[in-house]
C-alpha cells in the first residue's frame, strides 16, 4: 500500500482560496472532475491533453452561440494541423469512420431518436454528405464521376450581333446567344484566354441565325 502524506477517507477537501498546486506526482481521480466555473488550462505541456480509455471526450454546450469545440493557434508562423485524426490501417473498405456529423432529436427520453448523418468520412477517405457540395475553386476527380441527378452548368448570356466578343473563354461552361431581333452575322471571337484542353463548353443558340467563328 502506498504511503500517503494526506489521507482523507470522507468529506473531501475544500480550498477556499489560493488554489491547489501539485509539483510532482500528478493527480489521480476515480470519481471524475467537475468544473463549476473557470476553465481547464494546460500550460507548458508537450502532449497537451491525452485521453485514454473507452469514454473519449464528450462536449455538451446548452448555451446558444457557444462553440462545442474550438481549435486556435496564436503563432503567425504556425505550419502544422489544428486537428489531426489518426486511425489504424483498414483491413476492409470503409472499416470505420474518421468523422461523423449527425443531427438528432431534442427528445432526451428517446435515445438515438431522429438521428441522421449529415456528413461522414470513412477510413478509406470516402466522403458522404446528405446535402450539397459547394466549392469556391476547382474540383479535381481522378476516378469515375457518377451523377445520379441532373448536371447543371453556370450560364453565360450574350446577345447576338455581327461580332460577339468573349473576353475569358477559360471560365465558360454554358454559353447562350440570345436573339437580337435583327439579322446578324453572329461571328464569335475570343479576345482573351481560350478554353483549356478537354474543357467542355455547351453553346446554345437562341437566335434565329446561325453562329460562326470560334465555335
Amino acid at each position: 500500500e502506498m504511503n500517503a502524506g494526506l489521507s482523507v477517507t470522507a468529506g473531501g477537501v475544500r480550498v477556499g482560496s489560493g488554489g491547489l498546486t501539485v509539483e510532482s506526482g500528478g493527480i489521480t481521480v476515480d470519481g471524475g472532475i467537475n468544473l463549476r466555473s473557470g476553465r481547464l488550462q494546460l500550460d507548458g505541456s508537450e502532449h497537451g491533453l491525452v485521453v485514454t480509455g473507452k469514454g473519449g471526450i464528450t462536449s455538451s454546450v446548452p448555451n446558444q452561440g457557444a462553440h462545442a469545440f474550438v481549435g486556435t493557434t496564436t503563432s503567425q508562423a504556425y505550419a502544422s494541423s489544428l486537428l489531426v485524426l489518426e486511425g489504424p490501417k483498414q483491413h476492409q473498405p470503409d472499416q470505420y469512420r474518421f468523422l461523423e456529423l449527425n443531427t438528432a432529436s431534442l427528445d432526451e427520453k428517446k435515445e438515438e431518436a431522429g438521428k441522421e448523418t449529415m456528413l461522414s468520412i470513412s477510413s478509406s477517405g470516402r466522403i458522404e454528405t446528405a446535402g450539397g457540395l459547394k466549392s469556391g475553386s476547382d474540383v479535381s476527380v481522378k476516378g469515375e464521376l457518377v451523377v445520379g441527378g441532373t448536371l447543371s452548368m453556370q450560364r453565360t448570356n450574350l446577345k447576338a450581333s455581327n461580332e460577339i466578343l468573349i473576353s475569358d473563354a477559360s471560365s465558360l461552361s454554358f454559353l447562350e446567344i440570345h436573339d437580337d431581333g435583327v439579322k446578324s452575322e453572329n461571328r464569335i471571337d475570343i479576345e482573351g484566354s481560350f478554353p483549356s484542353d478537354g474543357q467542355l463548353v455547351i453553346v446554345k443558340n437562341s437566335d434565329d441565325h446561325s453562329l460562326s467563328g470560334a465555335f
